[in-house]
C-alpha cells in the first residue's frame, strides 16, 4: 500500500477503518450473552457510525 500524502488520501482510509470496526462490533453484539456488553457495543457502534458520517461530510466539503 502506498503512503497517504494528502488529507484526501487519509480520509477514505479512516472511513473504511470505522466502517470495518462498526461491522465487527455489530457481529460481537449479535453473539454476546452479556446484556451489559451488548449495550456497550451498541454505544460503540453509534460512535463509530457518527465518526464515519463526520468524515464523509469532511470529504464532501473538501471536494467542493
Amino acid at each position: 500500500m502506498n503512503q497517504p500524502r494528502t488529507i484526501q488520501d487519509v480520509l477514505p482510509m479512516r472511513v473504511e477503518y470505522h466502517d470495518n470496526k462498526t461491522l465487527r462490533y455489530r457481529e460481537l453484539a449479535g453473539v454476546s450473552v452479556d446484556p451489559r456488553f451488548v449495550i456497550l457495543l451498541d454505544h460503540v457502534v453509534e460512535l463509530r457510525t457518527e465518526s464515519a458520517r463526520v468524515i464523509r461530510g469532511e470529504m464532501e466539503h473538501l471536494s467542493q
